[in-house]
């Protein structure tokens, strides 16, 4: 995980941000991660609801950068343009930014790497599923949560999606504009 490697990864953390044991956690998590980066978050358990939340964010994120290149590239704009159109505006996502779905577009993501490293399908469900879960416990309506969840299980199902983060690829591996429409539809095309 490159964030792990790179000592760039959010520490949520489950204590008052005015406990005595703030310092000490704060030098054992800046090992781990910038200082910046770490979040009191009070109670136990509170850090993680947070990081179901967080993640919420970031698998529908995902899904939705994957239906937008999708709509820019099948109107006939190049990829690159599409993504730099997405990264200097509204639709701009850590997601986006890192994770970008379409082969060769950033050089460090999955897509772009044989869909090695991704985060695995098969597990969308099981992250999604505790948002959903917790979302419920504190009464907190979803209206994304129920579609997205039954997209990933699908294709967490899907034999082309067992490896890694197939998923996500809608753009073959030659850079053609004949997009793999599993992420959106289920199907490829």
């Amino acid at each position: 995980m490159p964030g792990a490697k790179d000592a760039t990864l959010s520490f949520m953390i489950g204590y008052s941000p005015d406990g005595p044991l703030k310092s000490r956690i704060e030098a054992i998590a800046g090992t781990m991660g910038r200082p910046d980066r770490i979040f009191f978050c009070g109670n136990l358990g509170n850090a993680l609801s947070a990081k179901v939340a967080n993640n919420y964010i970031a698998v529908i994120n995902l899904l939705a950068t994957a239906e937008a290149m999708n709509i820019g590239i099948r109107s006939g704009i190049d990829k690159h343009t599409m993504y730099n159109i997405i990264h200097n505006s509204t639709g701009q996502s850590f997601m986006g930014d890192v994770v970008c779905p379409v082969p060769g577009v950033v050089k460090g993501a999955p897509a772009s790497n044989g869909y090695a490293l991704g985060f695995r399908t098969e597990m969308m469900p099981k992250d999604l599923g505790l948002a959903l879960d917790q979302a419920r416990e504190v009464g907190a309506p979803l209206v994304l949560g129920e579609p997205t969840i039954d997209l990933y299980r699908r294709a967490g199902e899907d034999p082309r999606c067992k490896v890694s983060s197939r998923s996500h690829r809608i753009v073959n591996s030659s850079g053609q504009r004949r997009v793999q429409y599993l992420a959106i539809h289920g199907r490829s095309r």
